[in-house]
């Protein structure tokens, strides 16, 4: 641990060293109307530094030298404005401009470097869905919409607010492959280290941005950044200020109901405050007496609710302290009731209550992140009936800095804490999920050296060093080139790792999966030879139990892109990659975990009539079956575990277009091929990547004065799929989702959003639920 804190303080040392030189320009590039333009390049002669404008049209530069100097604004390859400005020394230097409005849909993104940088820069694969998108599906209340159909995407759908999210194979029930950060807050719940989407019910018309980096990123995120960054950034108060109410309703007898209002306390200070209601039917339906679909598992017990309920609440306060140093300071609460997810281990239907706070300090130089998540749940595993309790958070502290060496060099670097806690005991102090209640920390150091060798030439290297309590020390590199062919069209290389921590589920989960199994008949035939013996067989339960001893999931890759913008008219997107991925921590299986030895009967028995025994078992059951049987408290039980094993290479290309006709229509299209080879297989597992081979998808928007609208299709090749209990196949399916808003008046918008408008009635993963039309109206008042 002392190591750990060595080396955080010399990174933090690292990262916030300064030049004597105490000058600096900054600035705004607006539209004329007064919106903040993103992407704009901004270039200083003499000395050439160049930087790009974030997501509010803002700009800087450190470190400038004093005297006169030409400030130019440029959109890729086409000059927007230049200015002439005097810089004085040990001050602060503001210049703003506005240009035209046409140059304002370039599109930036900062997940991938963690600075704000235009997308054809970013170094690695990258999509992005724009505001018009997240206002097409803000309606529906489910921010996880935003990211269906992005290029390199694996989604699949289960029930209402079941999705899951995964990138170049290997998607599972409650993936955590891709780490999902709201605001920089990790929103995945400690037990399972999964997202949980309904508990981010919240009005999407206060999110700016949606962001998804494929491949692995553990060198700037850690732990389960293993094949890519999901990141949401919501916007300041000041960015929406005034409110809205919205009213939707529609089939799945949905009614919901959402509001927000931003507004300035005084100069400095300004806050947002929303909330929403939804209560409406879920596409699932009991599994007690009839399944949807062949090879599903029926369930012990009923729905413990028909629908689902979801409340949701938040307050932002920010503050401007100066200097360009912002304090943002807020909290809010989910409780969503009657949600299921979809686990290896089958359904579970949950009530729950998410409550959060989140604390962020920012200055041009370093950012200060603090943040609580909480989940306090009571649920019901359908398949066996088993009663679950949890309480748990996570806690984390994260600093990062930056700062830029002459004109060539850009540094990133930070450092972090975190703390979880799990308590899966009920109203009687029983253990519910876990053989113990679980207290961990965690610890870690990260940094960036971005260089631009030559005009064209940049050198990126990443590494971080993860220290925890529930895995071994890891270190994660990252090392790309990447090569300008024009000031908009860039090639890369990169070669990157990333890693996979096992979580409580796969260490510590103790419960029951199934109903138990009835072999008392086998008891009653061998009764002759037991001489009085019992042995328990008339209820012999099917445990899922956890492996202390797991490692970490790796994976390597080599990435080849190309991203550019074409006659500013296109962005075009191609990617190829192979990885090699190793140490896979297995679905729940039978007879995998070495401290559950074989059945051992009991010792009263002679040596005979054990051999007897054990050769009746092992006729009687299934092999799967019988390698599972074992002895747990002295008691014969049936028990899945986990094991680290198997080697696998994938590869595979993304390909995308957005491409711009006009000021009134767009289009986009995206193909991902996917392929895979198993080098070292699992005994009782095909290792199944859960992933098509083929995907594509398609849409077409319109943005005019008196309506807007957009159409998308997405079609999925057929595929298998194998998680746990879950074992079939997935037949190809197409969907076609559409959505329209009307304006009327100054204030009232109506819209519609049709999701599967052609109700094709399909299931995305083997398990899952069957998924339907959703249409949803709303009407919209702003102030």
């Amino acid at each position: 641990m002392r190591r750990t804190i060595s080396l955080c303080a010399l990174v933090l040392i690292f990262t916030i060293a300064q030049s004597a030189a105490a000058a600096t320009l900054r600035g705004r590039v607006v539209t004329g109307g007064g919106a903040g333009l993103a992407g704009i390049t901004v270039a200083l002669e003499p000395g050439g530094a160049t930087t790009v404008t974030d997501s509010e049209g803002r700009y800087r530069f450190s470190d400038v030298a004093a005297g006169p100097c030409a400030v130019t604004f440029s959109r890729n390859d086409t000059p927007l404005a230049a200015t002439e400005v005097t810089i004085g020394a040990d001050r602060e230097n503001v210049v703003d401009q506005r240009v035209d409005a046409q140059f304002g849909e370039s599109m930036t993104v900062s997940a991938p470097s963690r600075r704000a940088e235009r997308i054809v820069d970013a170094p690695a694969a990258v999509a992005t869905a724009s505001r018009e998108r997240i206002d097409e599906v803000a309606s529906t209340g489910q921010l996880p919409q935003t990211l269906v159909g992005l290029t390199g995407v694996d989604s699949v759908q289960s029930g209402l607010y079941d999705f899951n999210f995964s990138t170049r194979g290997f998607n599972r029930p409650l993936s955590r492959r891709v780490l999902t950060l709201v605001d920089g807050r990790d929103t995945s719940f400690a037990f399972l280290s999964a997202q949980e989407w309904g508990a981010l019910s919240l009005p999407m018309d206060q999110f700016a941005s949606a962001e998804f980096v494929r491949g692995p990123t553990s060198a700037l995120y850690g732990a389960n950044s293993y094949g890519g960054v999901i990141s949401f950034t919501s916007k300041k108060p000041s960015e929406s200020a005034g409110g809205f109410l919205r009213v939707t309703g529609g089939e799945l007898s949905t009614s919901r109901v959402e509001a927000s209002h931003s507004g300035a306390l005084n100069e400095r200070w300004t806050y947002r405050a929303a909330g929403s209601y939804r209560s409406s039917g879920d596409f699932a339906q009991s599994r007690l007496v009839s399944v949807e679909y062949p090879g599903v598992i029926p369930d012990a017990v009923p729905l413990r609710r028909d629908g689902v309920d979801v409340r949701a609440g938040t307050l932002r306060v920010d503050g401007d302290l100066g200097s360009e140093r912002r304090l943002t300071i807020e909290g809010g609460s989910t409780t969503l009731n009657g949600a299921l997810l979809v686990l290896p281990i089958g359904r579970v239907q949950s009530d729950v209550t998410r409550p959060w706070a989140r604390a962020n300090f920012n200055t041009p130089s370093s950012n200060l992140l603090a943040y609580y998540d909480a989940r306090h749940g009571q649920g019901q595993v359908l398949t066996s009936g088993a009663a679950v309790s949890e309480r748990s958070f996570n806690a984390r502290l994260e600093w990062q800095g930056n700062h830029t060496f002459g004109t060539r060099a850009f540094v990133v670097g930070g450092a972090s804490i975190h703390k979880q806690v799990v308590d899966d005991r009920d109203a009687n102090g029983l253990n519910t999920l876990l053989s113990n209640t679980r207290n961990e920390r965690q610890a870690a150091i990260f940094g960036q050296v971005d260089l631009a060798a030559t005009d064209r030439l940049r050198v990126i290297a990443a590494a971080r060093y993860d220290h925890s309590t529930i895995h071994d020390p890891q270190f994660s590199p990252k090392l790309g080139i990447q090569y300008a062919l024009t000031p908009s069209q860039n090639v890369r290389l990169n070669y990157s790792a990333g890693f996979q921590s096992a979580n409580y589920a796969e260490i510590a989960v103790a419960v029951p999966v199934a109903l138990p199994v009835d072999l008392s008949g086998l008891e009653q035939a061998l009764a002759p030879l037991l001489g009085g013996t019992r042995l328990g067989f008339e209820s012999i339960p099917i445990l899922s139990l956890g492996n202390e001893n797991l490692r970490v999931e790796k994976v390597r890759s080599i990435e080849l892109g190309y991203s550019g913008s074409i006659a500013q008219r296109a962005l075009v997107t191609i990617d190829t990659y192979r990885s090699t991925l190793t140490d896979f921590i297995t679905e729940p299986l039978f007879g995998v975990n070495p401290a559950y030895a074989p059945y051992a009967p009991p010792s009263s028995l002679s040596p005979q009539a054990a051999a007897v025994l054990l050769g009746a078992l092992q006729s009687e059951l299934p092999p799967s079956l019988f390698s599972g049987l074992t002895n747990v408290n002295g008691h014969p039980a049936f028990v899945l575990s986990f094991t680290n094993a198997g080697r696998v290479t994938t590869q595979g290309v993304e390909a995308g277009v957005d491409v711009y006709l006009n000021p009134r229509w767009s289009a986009e299209a995206n193909y991902s091929w996917f392929d895979y080879h198993v080098d070292e297989g699992i005994e009782g597992s095909n290792l199944l990547p859960n992933t098509p081979t083929h995907k594509l998808n398609a849409g077409v928007r319109f943005h005019g004065a008196r309506w807007s609208g957009s159409a998308r299709y997405r079609w999925v090749d057929a595929f298998a799929w194998e998680s746990g209990l879950h074992h079939g196949d997935v037949p190809s399916y197409g969907v076609v989702d559409v959505a329209a808003k009307v304006p009327f008046g100054a204030k009232w918008d109506a819209s519609v959003n049709v999701a599967n408008a052609l109700d094709n009635h399909h299931y995305e993963i083997f398990g899952g639920d069957v998924l339907r039309r959703l249409a949803l109206v709303s009407l919209t008042y702003r102030w």
